[in-house]
């Protein structure tokens, strides 16, 4: 069987601002970030599978209706003899999340006030 690290980015925050979709898309196809890291869409029934385990559960109580879904994720792909209890053990998987933030950040930053964050030459 094989075990993945997964981290879902969902649409909450997204409703009401196109511009900032139409400037920023998701991402549509994956990408191979190194060996076994990508980003990319999740299948849907993982990705339900991942939100709904993530989820608070209430005995007696039915579940909420969920308002968002995945825009994309961070997966990491564990070999056969990885220990499964522990997510992201070596915290590789979130370094990866955390540079994408920032990168993120700088591309906002360059787009909003160009020259801001980089240097020009003559």
């Amino acid at each position: 069987m094989q075990y993945r690290d997964i981290v879902i980015h969902t649409n909450t925050g997204t409703f009401g601002k196109q511009d900032h979709m139409d400037q920023f898309p998701p991402v549509q196809q994956r990408v191979d970030l190194s060996e076994h890291i990508w980003l990319g869409r999740i299948d849907d029934a993982t990705a339900k599978l991942v939100m709904d385990t993530c989820e608070p559960k209430i005995v007696g109580l039915a579940p909420p209706t969920r308002q968002f879904a995945q825009l994309y994720g961070f997966v990491r792909e564990l070999p056969d003899d990885s220990v499964f209890y522990q997510w992201d053990h070596d915290g590789e998987l979130s370094t990866v999340v955390s540079l994408s933030r920032l990168i993120h950040l700088l591309l906002s930053d360059l787009i909003t006030q160009p020259g801001s964050a980089m240097r020009r030459t003559a």
